[in-house]
C-alpha cells in the first residue's frame, strides 16, 4: 500500500499541472467555460457553428488557441480550448478587435443566454479544473 508521503510526490506534479502543462516547448493554459442557449436557437446556432466562417477561424488560430470545441448539453453549452501563446490579454484584444469576428459575435450572441453566476464582465462564465492527466 502506498503512504501518504508516497501520495503526496505524485499528486503535486500533477496539482501544479492543473492549469498549465508544457507542449512543443510551450506552455499550454486549458480553459472551458460555459453558457446557456434558449431552445429555439438550438438549430441555427448549429447550422452557424457546422460552417464558421474562415475568418473567424484564421482569427482563433492567430490569436493562439488550439483544440477548441464547443460542446452542447441540452441548454447548455460548454467551450473548451488551449491557450498557446504568451500575452492571454493581447490576444484576446486582438480578437476583440476583429471586424470579422465583431460581426460573427454579433450574429451568435443573441443566440446564447449566460448563466445567472457568471463573474462580472462575463459573457461566458469561466469553469474552474478540478482534473486533468495527459
Amino acid at each position: 500500500m502506498a503512504s501518504s508521503q508516497d501520495c503526496k510526490e505524485v499528486l503535486q506534479p500533477l496539482t501544479q499541472q492543473r492549469q498549465l502543462r508544457k507542449r512543443n516547448g510551450g506552455i499550454v493554459k486549458r480553459i472551458a467555460s460555459v453558457i446557456g442557449m434558449k431552445p429555439e436557437n438550438r438549430a441555427e446556432y448549429e447550422r452557424l457553428h457546422g460552417d464558421v466562417w474562415p475568418d473567424v477561424l484564421k482569427r482563433i488560430y492567430d490569436s493562439n488557441i488550439r483544440n477548441y470545441s464547443i460542446y452542447r448539453y441540452g441548454e447548455l453549452l460548454f467551450a473548451y480550448m488551449e491557450y498557446i501563446g504568451s500575452d492571454f490579454e493581447a490576444d484576446m484584444a486582438a480578437m476583440a478587435a476583429d471586424p470579422v469576428t465583431q460581426k460573427w459575435w454579433e450574429i451568435c450572441m443573441p443566440l446564447q443566454s449566460p448563466v445567472s453566476d457568471r463573474a462580472e464582465g462575463e459573457w461566458w462564465a469561466d469553469i474552474a479544473e478540478v482534473f486533468h492527466t495527459d
